[in-house]
């Protein structure tokens, strides 16, 4: 036997009738993790800019001189040991929120832009883990000329991956914005 009654009319959301389709993903929860995560970061990095290290971490990451690196490590060890453990360990998780982040804001484009974005955010992510890595081992351990070597390398391929990636993804809204496929 039927139920007797009135249908309901369709749930409204913000104005219109809601989907029965889960929403599609979008960038903006991603974005905002990474753009807060990059701020605690920093937040959290503030003490490790001692005069040894006047960038803070940044100063670490491309100082290739062995004992430039030792005088910032204990700079650090000296006057903001905790802070720098948190920075560098949140650090480690940058990469993986940025991934996530561009692979979002990117969508499925199909603009070239799109693929290099994609393409270029994976390098920095591996080039980064790569860097934190040997800067762990270069706070944990001893500073050495390999250490400093890999950091540097590392971290140049990163920086320059990130610039990369951004100069993409300003393509992909560009052409998103001219009403392209992007």
């Amino acid at each position: 036997m039927a139920a007797v009654g009135h249908a309901h009319p369709p749930r409204r959301v913000r104005g219109r009738a809601a989907a029965t389709a889960p929403r599609p993903a979008t960038a903006r929860t991603p974005v905002l993790l990474a753009l807060g995560l990059l701020v605690t970061i920093n937040v959290v990095a503030l003490p490790l800019r001692t005069p040894a290290a006047p960038a803070g971490m940044l100063t670490l990451q491309l100082t290739a001189d062995p004992t430039t690196a030792a005088a910032i490590v204990a700079s650090w060890r000296a006057a903001a040991w905790t802070p720098t453990l948190w920075a560098h360990g949140l650090d480690l998780l940058f990469p993986v929120v940025a991934v996530v982040a561009v692979r979002r804001l990117v969508g499925t484009s199909t603009v070239a832009a799109g693929t290099v974005a994609t393409g270029a955010v994976l390098t920095a992510a591996v080039a980064d883990q790569v860097e934190n890595v040997a800067t762990l081992v270069t706070l944990l351990g001893e500073v050495t000329a390999a250490g400093v070597g890999v950091t540097v390398a590392a971290a140049g391929l990163k920086w320059a991956a990130y610039v990369v990636a951004g100069g993409a993804l300003g393509a992909v809204w560009a052409a998103r914005r001219r009403g392209g496929a992007g």
